[in-house]
């Protein structure tokens, strides 16, 4: 992959819009451009009958200018190879640590709407969402005092259906290979002693996987090998898939 550094600057210098003359400060990206190459990589993301009303949220609900700068982007976007997308995350991250606490709020819940229009998460959102919320938590939001004791497997039901729920949607071509791959995975979870009663297959939303994955991360060390043992036989398929998809 080539480095972040390579495509930002001179590709943001490209942009034939009227943005273009200064699309930098002296301390780099504006946060407002910062935002609008997120939302981009968000929205080419999603089936085109989905962009109108995207689009349309973030003409209501985003920044000033915000709807405008997004599609000078998705002009551009589509055309970069998928690999070369992931680095114009690592260009928008300082900029994004340089918004307020109200444009950091409105910023996530627009970033939550955009996904949530398609009701689709496809595995680079999610990716995508998780690295902004690694990285701009820090910067924004207060770190819990709440003492964060192991768990069990079977303390922690709720987050392993909400994981299980997402890996069996993931990359699946039609509802039928969804649920083929959730009764896999209930399979194999019930041969770690999860009750498969206990694990509806609604897909996840953004929050509710991250939540679960960070629960899950209290796992007793051998709880936690027992479940990655677990799903590894679904999760394979899903990430040939990804693969396939990425490396095109």
């Amino acid at each position: 992959m080539r480095p972040a550094r390579w495509i930002g600057p001179a590709w943001l210098c490209k942009r034939p819009d009227r943005h273009a003359a200064r699309p930098h400060t002296r301390r780099g990206t504006r946060p407002v451009l910062g935002r609008a190459i997120i939302y981009a990589l968000i929205i080419v993301q999603s089936d085109r009958q989905w962009h109108e009303a995207q689009l349309a949220h973030l003409k209501e609900h985003g920044d000033q200018g915000i709807h405008d700068l997004t599609l000078d982007f998705l002009r551009v976007v589509p055309g970069l190879k998928r690999t070369d997308r992931l680095p114009l995350v690592d260009l928008a991250l300082p900029a994004l640590r340089r918004m307020s606490r109200a444009q950091f709020t409105r910023f996530r819940q627009n970033l939550v709407k955009l996904v949530s229009i398609d009701s689709d998460i496809q595995v680079f959102e999610w990716a995508l969402h998780r690295i902004l919320i690694h990285h701009l938590d820090a910067a924004f939001v207060q770190p819990s005092a709440r003492t964060r004791s192991a768990k069990s497997l079977q303390q922690l039901t709720g987050p392993c259906r909400t994981v299980l729920s997402f890996l069996a949607h993931s990359g699946a071509a039609t509802p039928e290979a969804a649920h083929s791959a959730l009764e896999k995975a209930l399979d194999s979870v019930g041969r770690v002693g999860i009750d498969r009663q206990s694990l509806p297959g609604e897909p996840a939303t953004l929050d509710a996987l991250g939540q679960a994955l960070e629960e899950l991360a209290r796992l007793k060390p051998l709880a936690k090998l027992r479940f990655l043992q677990a799903v590894w036989p679904v999760w394979l398929p899903m990430e040939r898939w990804w693969w396939r998809k990425w490396s095109c």
